[in-house]
Formats: structure tokens, sequence, C-alpha cells
């Protein structure tokens, strides 16, 4: 968590009456952390501080129960941890069913060579501890994550050490169910509708880079999908249908969405 500042945006959001908790493993960033508290809870007339800080390692994260947490969210840190499995077995631990962890981080196009790695300016620029794409998201499946999503990519810079590697803020969610999701999208027949009741996302809901829901428009999705719509914090904001039967794979869309073509239901993955 740092100094704090996600932390505290995240403590307005969630209002008086939920709770955040911050976890650091240094002490100059969690006296800021714990310097501003009085001051935050006061700016937002809360009767008592709704977020609080710890000390501990991301990697096991001992001051958070088991299944305690509804949303895990990390904004450029897990890159910089060396046991980055051990971080998301952590976020899987203290999740609870149907919760979602929402993870900001850098990526590479490729596995990075070591005169990146283990370059200390490159290390600190989060550019040395980048994984490769699918080295990542085969990391977040082995911890237990089945269909995570991502949700945008943004390019932020290449060709670093004369070495041809592009890197980029890769934005991803993914769901805990104790009921595990399907290895693939499978077709059981059902479609979601969303009923347009989330702040700023009245129109339409962005839930990946190949899923925007247009409000109240019956969108085909696979299981994992409906599932994710349904048995989470967010299944009250849509109407899923039940299984049918199962017809086979679903049929796959494109996994972009431009600026271009965001007004266009998308089908599932």
């Amino acid at each position: 968590s740092g100094a704090g500042v996600d932390a505290f945006i995240l403590s307005f959001l969630v209002g008086p009456e939920g709770v955040v908790y911050g976890i650091d493993m240094t002490d100059q960033q969690l006296e800021v952390a714990f310097r501003n508290i009085p001051a935050v809870t006061k700016r937002f007339g809360y009767s008592e501080a709704n977020v609080h800080f710890y000390k501990d390692y991301i990697e096991v994260a001992d001051s958070i129960p088991d299944q305690s947490i509804d949303l895990v969210v990390s904004n450029c840190v897990i890159n910089l941890s060396p046991l980055k499995n051990l971080v998301f077995k952590t976020i899987n631990r203290v999740l609870k069913d149907g919760g979602e962890f929402y993870i900001s981080d850098i990526v590479a196009d490729r596995r990075i060579p070591d005169i990146i790695r283990n370059d200390p300016q490159m290390i600190a620029e989060c550019l040395g501890g980048a994984e490769y794409e699918n080295d990542w998201l085969d990391l977040i499946q082995d911890s237990g994550f089945r269909d995570p999503r991502t949700i945008r990519r943004i390019e932020v810079q290449r060709d670093v050490l004369g070495e041809p590697v592009v890197f980029s803020s890769m934005t991803t969610r993914g769901f805990k169910f104790n009921d595990p999701l399907d290895r693939r999208c499978e077709d059981y027949g059902q479609v979601a509708i969303y009923i347009g009741s989330i702040p700023q996302q009245k129109a339409r809901f962005t839930m990946d880079d190949h899923h925007v829901f247009e409000a109240h428009r019956l969108v085909p999705v696979c299981r994992n999908t409906a599932r994710m719509l349904s048995e989470t914090r967010l299944q009250k904001h849509f109407r899923v249908t039940s299984p049918i039967k199962h017809f086979g794979l679903f049929p796959c869309g494109s996994p972009t969405v431009s600026s271009e073509d965001q007004s266009k239901p998308k089908g599932c993955c």
C-alpha cells in the first residue's frame, strides 16, 4: 500500500460501512500512511477510521485472515516481488468465495533477458521484474484463478538496453470460486442483461477487453462469464439466465475492443 494513497481512495469508495486494509513492508511508507489516517477520516466525514495499515509482506499477508476479503487491489507492486507465485496464492487465500482481484502491473511481450532482469535501474523502474505476459497469466491460473480477464493493456516502453522488448501496463481481474470455473469457455445457452445500475457506467459496462455490456440488451455469455456476473459483487447489476444444456464450446469473438466499436455489445471470449 506504500504511503496509502490508493488505500485512502478506496476508503472513500467503500464508505463508512466498508473496511480497507493496506499492507507494506517499509517503515517509512507506513509512517506516512498512519500519519494521514486522522486527516483523511475527518475529510470524509467518518466518525472513525475505516482504513487500517499493517507491516507485512505481500507474499504471505499474515495480518489478513483467510477468506475475509471481497476485493484485492494492487497497483504495480507484485512486479517487485521475487516470489510472485506466493503473492497470488496468498490473494487466493484471503479472498472470499466470489471475491475478486483487480491488478495493474507491468508485463513484457517475451521473457526478458538477464541484462534487463538484473539491472538495478530497470528493477527500480518496474521493468526488471516484469513477467512475460503469458507466464503472468499462467501464474495467476496456477494459483487457483481460472479464466483471468485482461481489462486493458497500454504500452509504456520498448527497446531498452538494446533489447527489442515491449513493456506494457496490463490491468487484469480474476475471481475466486470454491467450485472452479470451466477450463474453457463452455456454452450453456445463457444470456446476461446489464441493468444499467453502476454509477459512471449507466449506458454500458466494460467487464474486460472483450465484454462490453450495453444496458438492457441481451448478450450471450459462456458459463464462466455467467458465473462472474451472477455469483460475485456484480450480481446486483445483472440478470443472468440459468444454464439450459451444454452446447459445446462457446463461439469466441475477438479479444479486442477498440474505441471505435465499443458501442457494439460483445459476445464472450
